[in-house]
C-alpha cells in the first residue's frame, strides 16, 4: 500500500508459486507460473482502465470549481465504467464456471448487490475450494443488504416503529411502546462515534428546553457495557440510556440505522415522523417545529 495516495496493490500468493509484480502503484502487472495467474492478468487487462477512468471520473467530480452540469457527466462516464467491469466478470464467470479467477474477480470487481445472481453460476468445486472465505463472505454481505431493504419498509416515515425491549443502564428493562403520549426521539449512537460525543451538548440543551413533551432514548451500538456506563456517566446523560442487544434484538438492523448518530423521531403513537442521519441542525429544526405545534 502506498501510504500517501493510498493506492494498493492486491493478489494472492499461493505456496511453491512463482510470482512477479512489476510497474509502480498506479501501472503493474502481475505474472506467475500458475494457470491462475495468467487468467487473472487477462481479465485484470480489461478492467484497470476501466477502474481507472472511473476513479479519475469520481476524483474530478469532487473538484470544488467543476461545474454541476460537468459534475453529472462525470458520474454517469464513472457508472458507465462499473457497469462494463460487472458485464465483464459476469462474462467471464459465465464462460469460465469452474475457474477459481472467476470467484476471485468477483469478490473484488463485481456489484455484490446487482451482479450476485451471476455466483450461481461458479461450480461446487470453486464454491467450496481456496476461495471458500471468500464465496461465503459474499453470501453473508448479501443476505445484509437483503435484511437492510426489508427493514427499511418498517421504518419508513409514517410507519409504527418495531417495538422493543432493551436494558436500561440501572438494569431495568424498558419497553418502546410505554413511551407512548410523549414525542420520543431515539437516538442510535456509540462511545467511539466523535460526531455522536460532540453533539451531546446541544441534545442536552434541547432536552432540557422539551423534557416535558419529549423523551430522548439514547440506544448505545456496538459498544462494551464498561464503555457505554462510563461514557453516560462522564457525560452525564440525563435521558433514558439503553445498550443494543445482539441477533434478534439488534436494534441497528431491525431499524436498518446506516450510521451514527442516526436520530428517529416518533409522534406520541409511536409513528416515525423523521429519520436524521448524522449530526445536523435539520434535526433540531425539526423539533422546534413539533414543539411548536
Amino acid at each position: 500500500m502506498e501510504a500517501m495516495s493510498m493506492h494498493g496493490i492486491y493478489l494472492p500468493v499461493f505456496p511453491g508459486a512463482a510470482i512477479k509484480v512489476e510497474g509502480d502503484f498506479k501501472n503493474y502487472t502481475i505474472s506467475g507460473d500458475t494457470p491462475f495467474y495468467k487468467e487473472l492478468a487477462a481479465i485484470e487487462a480489461q478492467i484497470k482502465p476501466l477502474r481507472g477512468e472511473a476513479f479519475a471520473a469520481t476524483v474530478a467530480a469532487y473538484d470544488k470549481q467543476c461545474p454541476e452540469a460537468r459534475r453529472d457527466s462525470l458520474a454517469a462516464v464513472a457508472a458507465a465504467c462499473e457497469e462494463n467491469i460487472s458485464q465483464i466478470v459476469k462474462s467471464f464467470i459465465a464462460d469460465n464456471a469452474d475457474s477459481d479467477v472467476a470467484l476471485y474477480a468477483f469478490y473484488h470487481y463485481a456489484d455484490i448487490e446487482k451482479d450476485y445472481d451471476a455466483l450461481q453460476a461458479l461450480s461446487e468445486r470453486v464454491r467450496r475450494g481456496i476461495f471458500a472465505s471468500y464465496y461465503n463472505n459474499i453470501v453473508e454481505r448479501y443476505d445484509k443488504i437483503q435484511k437492510h431493504k426489508e427493514a427499511l419498509k418498517l421504518v419508513a416515515d409514517g410507519m409504527t416503529a418495531p417495538d422493543f425491549t432493551l436494558r436500561s443502564i440501572g438494569g431495568e428493562d424498558v419497553t418502546l411502546s410505554s413511551l407512548r403520549g410523549k414525542y420520543v426521539v431515539l437516538d442510535f449512537w456509540s462511545t467511539w462515534c466523535g460526531w455522536c460525543i460532540k453533539g451531546i451538548p446541544e441534545m442536552k440543551k434541547m432536552y432540557q428546553k422539551y423534557s416535558n413533551r419529549l423523551e430522548v432514548v439514547g440506544i448505545a451500538c456496538g459498544d462494551t457495557e464498561e464503555a457505554w456506563k462510563k461514557s453516560v456517566a462522564a457525560n452525564e446523560l440525563p435521558w433514558t440510556n439503553l445498550i443494543n442487544g445482539t441477533e434478534e434484538n439488534n436494534l441497528s438492523e431491525k431499524y436498518a440505522i446506516k450510521g451514527y448518530p442516526t436520530k428517529i423521531i416518533l409522534d406520541g403513537e409511536g409513528r416515525i415522523i423523521k429519520t436524521i442521519l448524522g449530526e445536523s441542525p435539520a434535526f433540531y429544526n425539526c423539533i422546534d417545529s413539533l414543539m411548536a405545534l
